[in-house]
This record gives C-alpha cells, sequence and structure tokens, in this order.
C-alpha cells in the first residue's frame, strides 16, 4: 500500500507530532495548528492539557500501542520527532535509545504504510563522523557514538518500511522551546544568567538551523510527495564557540563564561561521555532548490532564533 495518497491532505490535514512536547517537535505542533491544521500531540508522557491540540501518551517501542494511538487519531500525516537525544545519556542507555529511536521509528513507520499515513522522521548529523568537509544526502552514515548508530538505524528502518517516507537531518537546532525539551540556546541564556561557565567547544563544527525555519520547512515537506533524505540548516557552517559568543553578544549577556573547550565531570565514574564528531556541516544545496522556505545564512539564523525568546 502506497505511504502517501495525493489528496488525503487536501481533504482533511490531521497531523500527529510523535514527540511533540519536545523542542522542535513543540514548535512544529504549534506551527501547524496556528496554519490550519488538525493536531494531536503523542509522547511517552504527555500531560493533558486544555486546548484545541489533543494529547496522547503512547510508548513508541510497543507495535500494538502505536497500532492502537494510529487507530484512534488517524492521521493524514505523521511526523517523529521523538528521540533519547542526550548523546551521553544514549552511550549509557543503550537499550532504551535503540526502543525510541530505531524500534520506535520501525513501529511508527509500518503504522502508517499500513494506515497510507505520510512518513517523516526526524534525525541528525550525528550520523556521520566528521571526517569530511560536508555532508550530502546520499553520503553513508558511520556515527561515532551509539545515538548516532541509533539514529541512523531509525532512518534505515523507517525508509525501509515506509519506503514513501521522508527523513530530514539537522545539524544544531537554535531557539527557546514552546514547553520544553533539549535547546542549546536555552541553557546557553540560563547559565550565562546565573553567571556560569559554558563549554562551547571551538573544534566543533555545525551548521545551525532556527526552530522556526526547521518547523516550517518540515511542515511544507509534509505536505510534498518527497521521500527519501533531506539536509535542512544555514547556509554556512560555525563552530560551537563562535556561536555561542555571537548568541550571548545577541542577548546583552556576557561572554567572557564561554569556554573554548568542552567540560564533563571528571570526578564522577558513573559519567560516560560519548565520541564527538568535528565537523557536522550539512550540505543544504537540495533543500535551497526544492523548498519554498529559506534556507537562511547565519545571521538570519541568529535573529530568528532570538525571536522565539519568551
Amino acid at each position: 500500500m502506497a505511504c502517501f495518497g495525493g489528496e488525503i491532505i487536501a481533504l482533511s490535514k490531521r497531523l500527529l507530532v510523535v514527540g511533540g512536547t519536545g523542542f522542535v517537535g513543540g514548535h512544529i505542533a504549534q506551527m501547524a495548528h496556528e496554519t490550519g491544521w488538525s493536531v494531536v500531540i503523542a509522547g511517552a508522557s504527555v500531560v493533558p492539557a486544555a486546548g484545541e491540540i489533543m494529547r496522547r501518551s503512547v510508548d513508541i517501542g510497543d507495535a500494538m500501542a502505536v497500532h492502537a494511538l494510529m487507530q484512534e487519531v488517524r492521521p493524514d500525516v505523521l511526523i517523529n520527532t521523538a528521540a533519547l537525544a542526550d548523546v551521553d545519556r544514549a552511550e549509557r542507555e543503550r537499550d532504551r535509545a535503540r526502543r525510541v529511536n530505531a524500534d520506535g521509528a520501525s513501529n511508527l513507520a509500518h503504522s502508517c504504510r499500513a494506515a497510507g499515513i505520510r512518513c517523516v522522521y526526524y534525525s541528525t548529523d550525528v550520523v556521520f563522523d566528521g571526517l569530511q568537509d560536508a555532508y550530502r544526502e546520499e553520503d553513508p552514515p558511520r556515527p561515532l557514538n551509539f545515538y548516532g548508530a541509533s539514529k541512523a538505524e531509525g532512518e534505515r528502518r523507517t525508509l525501509e518500511a515506509c519506503p514513501d517516507s521522508a527523513v530530514v537531518r539537522v545539524s544544531l537546532v537554535l531557539g527557546f522551546p514552546v514547553e520544553g525539551g533539549n535547546s542549546f540556546l536555552a541553557r546557553l541564556r540560563e547559565r550565562l544568567l546565573a553567571g556560569q561557565q559554558v563549554p562551547a567547544p571551538a573544534d566543533e563544527i555545525r551548521t545551525p538551523i532556527d526552530v522556526l525555519t526547521a518547523a516550517a520547512a518540515t511542515l511544507e515537506l509534509a505536505e510534498s510527495d518527497y521521500r527519501g533524505i533531506l539536509h535542512l540548516g544555514a547556509t554556512s557552517a560555525v563552530d560551537r564557540y563562535t556561536l555561542a559568543q555571537r548568541l550571548a553578544r545577541a542577548m546583552g549577556l556576557r561572554t567572557d563564561l564561554i569556554l573554548s573547550e568542552a567540560s564533563y565531570p571528571m570526578n564522577d565514574p558513573n559519567f560516560v561521555r560519548a565520541p564527538r564528531h568535528k565537523r557536522g556541516v550539512l550540505d543544504v544545496s537540495r533543500a535551497r532548490q526544492m523548498l519554498r522556505t529559506p534556507m537562511l545564512d547565519l545571521d538570519e539564523t541568529i535573529e530568528r532564533a532570538l525571536e522565539t525568546l519568551p
């Protein structure tokens, strides 16, 4: 059965955002709601809330639970932003990371194909080893850590289960959360306001994207028939130290607290620091050619990220 019927979205436009209480998923859900979608958020621990966006709890590692959710919600499009995305935690809790990032992705994609639902899976530059100058969509994954390996497996299993799916890769998403989730910019602001030092390694290079552009591009992709992998990001790369300095200055905060090297608890015997790739540079040429949503330069990316400041 085809995963995406050409006229379905035009008739109904019901969107299920799995991981919709997270940073990226929350913005996708909010923007979709504001632009006319009927939105349902699902996640492992979703707190019911009043309002027009429905919420459901689901363990995506449980195939029967996923099937029951899909039967209840009956979306036209599913966007899967659910992830155990803490790189060090994923290294320690491999079974849990695989259950969410790979098994859960497979369960959702199988259910999408069975029901003829458009499927979009969110992935990451961490699937690469960082040894190339930049990475195109067709470059094979070579992850250095278990988080990257689990997301690469999630990509593969999503596309095998539902070949008409789209897989979105992003490098570093900037902005403030709608209600929660893992935000580099929010942590940076919080720690600088508290007078705390912030490690921002100068040897880790990324192609950041602001969360509003990421959400808009994802919703555009959701309504398209694009299949396969697509890279989203800024049109130029920057190292984490320089980026943190620029963000701090733009917010009027101290820059002297930003450290150009990583730091972690040296005296904690239970702490496992996973290997990091150095160059997470995504080539966004394909997105620039095919999407109406523009991929921004670095100045525009920073400016738009700060628009989400509460």
